[in-house]
C-alpha cells in the first residue's frame, strides 16, 4: 500500500509541471492570430491538458484517501436546490 501511494505521489509530482506548461502554452497559442484549424488544434491541446490535470488530481486524492491523509465524514443534511 505504501509503495502504491509513493508511486502515485511520484507520478503526480513528475507530471504537474509538464501539464501546467502544456496548459500555459495552449493558452498562449490560443491568443495568437490563428486559422480556424489552428484555433481548433490549440483548443484541443488545452482540453486534453485539462483532462490530464484532472486525472493527476484524482490520483493524488485517491492516494491521500488510501494512506489516511484525507478522511471522509459523511453526515445527513439537506442539499440546496439551485433556482435560476
Amino acid at each position: 500500500e505504501k509503495q502504491i501511494s509513493a508511486l502515485i505521489s511520484d507520478v503526480s509530482h513528475q507530471t504537474r509541471t509538464p501539464v501546467a506548461n502544456l496548459q500555459l502554452y495552449a493558452g498562449l497559442l490560443e491568443e495568437q492570430p490563428l486559422t480556424p484549424q489552428g484555433r481548433d488544434c490549440a483548443r484541443a491541446v488545452r482540453l486534453q491538458a485539462e483532462k490530464l490535470q484532472n486525472l493527476v488530481e484524482a490520483l493524488v486524492k485517491s492516494s491521500r484517501l488510501e494512506t489516511g491523509l484525507l478522511a471522509l465524514h459523511p453526515r445527513a443534511g439537506k442539499i440546496p436546490i439551485a433556482r435560476y
